[in-house]
């Protein structure tokens, strides 16, 4: 369940929330990524967490329609850019922070 509402919420935030400037060169690499974490989930014999970004992918796909409406209303209430907000909003996280968390999450 992780999994999946995970890769569902950032899919579609990024749609509904960023700028089509950020949005275009960003999305197409994320859904590529989330591709290839499915298929390296399925190398390693982790058929659920594939499974569940397969699920969160084509969820994502079917409410494309409605996230694309909610997405005109929430760009036409915009008054600062994508950049300006990135800069509030970005914090510099070490790799090492990933690392850990990735082995904290792979033990449970």
């Amino acid at each position: 369940m992780i999994n999946y509402h995970s890769f569902k919420n950032r899919i579609h935030s990024m749609v509904k929330n960023f700028g089509l400037r950020r949005l275009l060169p960003v999305l197409p690499v994320h859904l590529c990524a989330c591709v290839a974490t499915a298929l390296a989930y399925a190398a390693r014999g982790q058929p659920g967490k594939a499974a569940a970004i397969a699920a969160a992918l084509l969820w994502n796909a079917a409410v494309l329609p409605g996230t694309l409406k909610r997405r005109r209303a929430v760009q036409r209430l915009r008054v600062i850019d994508d950049d300006e907000l990135m800069s509030w909003a970005m914090v510099r996280i070490p790799l090492d922070y990933y690392a850990k968390l990735y082995r904290e999450y792979e033990i449970v």
